[in-house]
């Protein structure tokens, strides 16, 4: 009995933590139109494996949102490899990869994030990596998503 325990304590905490996850982006299309019908934006993380800067906006600023019925309600957020050859359909329904995706959107820096509009076009400048260091990054995704959002309503 004592050796369960703990067994059924790494197991809730690994679907725990799992729940927590940012989903990879797999049908940018499919993703666009469902946000569009939501009135949401698409918010895409460029990242790449063991990059630290990755790490620190995922887990201080991203997993955090997915917890967040504010944000949940106004953005749609995925994430994208740079240096994956996962399989992507883009926001025209085209199939590629994450890596030619964000090579095609010139992300080769990470961490990126860009908010796109229901037909794939970029709604503002994206945040290119750590913009103002852990302090002043939420105050800038926050103004990034806002700015994104009413440029939205202007079409």
């Amino acid at each position: 009995m004592s050796r369960l325990i703990p067994l059924l304590f790494l197991l809730l905490f690994s679907t725990t933590a799992a729940a927590g996850d940012i989903p990879p982006a797999s049908d940018l299309a499919a993703t666009a139109d469902e946000a569009h019908t939501d009135g949401k934006t698409v918010v895409i993380f460029f990242y790449q494996e063991e990059c630290q800067y990755c790490e620190t906006v995922r887990e201080q600023f991203l997993r955090p949102i997915l917890n967040n019925d504010d944000y949940i309600r106004r953005i749609t957020l995925r994430q994208v490899n740079t240096r994956s050859e996962a399989s992507l359909r883009d926001f025209r329904g085209e199939a590629t990869t994450h890596s030619r995706f964000a090579a095609r959107r010139d992300k080769k820096l990470t961490p990126t994030i860009a908010i796109y509009g229901p037909d794939g076009s970029r709604l503002v400048e994206p945040l290119v990596g750590l913009k103002g260091g852990t302090a002043y990054y939420g105050h800038n995704l926050d103004e990034a998503i806002e700015q994104a959002e009413q440029k939205l309503a202007q079409k």
